[in-house]
């Protein structure tokens, strides 16, 4: 029910275009949802009511995530100063344990022939998941960079380069709306750090499917 209602708060902070409190709500239900999972109740579930669970927790967070990569995506990525940045990021990557998992899966699943890969025995559940990795590390990347105290460039240039490879290794960088790379080129454009450059055309190249020369 918490999580219905913060939907329809969404609806009207995106009509109102209201930044700030966006951004607070989405904080919240990140932290909602990271507590009920870590809860006793939750974790005394039988094995099948608690995947169901899990499932239904992911869906949840994937309607809510996509609705922040719109928002914010169509400001430039430019989110207000947040005190809880720190912690949504902890949240987040205990969210990204459950996503991590499937990729591993996945990766485990080309490798031994004896096992069939989602993306054969279960297209549509496959794609979902695709998409919510993407946003998942969409809003690592975002929340990096909110919660660093000194942001040099080549850090938050490493970090973003870490995960474009692990999803470019994949062939799914430039799934789900390509939010992942916009926030990628906004980003590493407003560095102007020039050692940026390679990862930056990069991200151009994977996202628009086309090659860029980089003249001396």
């Amino acid at each position: 029910m918490k999580l219905r209602l913060w939907a329809i708060l969404f609806d009207h902070y995106d009509a109102n275009k209201v930044s700030d409190s966006y951004q607070y709500g989405f904080e919240a239900i990140v932290s909602l949802m990271v507590h009920d999972l870590q809860s006793s109740d939750f974790n005394n579930l039988s094995g099948s009511k608690k995947t169901h669970g899990i499932l239904k927790f992911l869906g949840f967070f994937e309607l809510f995530a996509e609705k922040f990569c719109t928002f914010f995506s169509k400001c430039d990525w430019s989110l207000p100063h947040s005190e809880g940045a720190q912690r949504c990021l902890e949240n987040l990557l205990y969210l990204f344990n459950f996503i991590y998992t499937f990729l591993v899966v996945q990766d485990y699943a080309h490798i031994d022939n004896s096992k069939t890969p989602l993306k054969e025995t279960a297209p549509r559940a496959y794609g979902k998941l695709v998409d919510l990795t993407l946003l998942t590390f969409t809003l690592i990347s975002v929340y990096y960079d909110l919660s660093l105290s000194d942001a040099k460039p080549e850090t938050i240039n490493d970090f973003v380069s870490i995960l474009h490879g692990q999803l470019g290794v994949r062939k799914i960088c430039n799934n789900r709306h390509g939010y992942f790379l916009d926030f990628v080129e906004t980003k590493l454009s407003q560095l102007k750090w020039t050692e940026s450059d390679n990862d930056f055309f990069q991200s151009l190249h994977c996202r628009y499917e086309t090659s860029i020369v980089e003249y001396p």
